[in-house]
C-alpha cells in the first residue's frame, strides 16, 4: 500500500467508476419505463467511459 498515492486512486475513480462499468439491479414492483427512469437518475451522471477489460 505504500506505493499507492493519492493520484493513483483518484485516477483509477475516474477510469473505473463510468457509467460503462456500472451494474443496475431494480427489484421491486415497477415497470419498464420507471426502472428506465430510477437507473437514469442513478447513474446519468457518471461520465460514460469505457468499459473495463473482462
Amino acid at each position: 500500500l505504500n506505493a499507492i498515492d493519492r493520484a493513483a486512486i483518484e485516477a483509477f475513480h475516474r477510469r473505473y467508476y463510468t457509467a460503462a462499468n456500472a451494474v443496475v439491479a431494480i427489484v421491486g414492483d415497477l415497470d419498464r419505463p420507471a426502472a428506465e427512469r430510477l437507473a437514469e437518475n442513478l447513474v446519468g451522471g457518471l461520465a460514460k467511459g469505457e468499459a473495463a477489460p473482462p
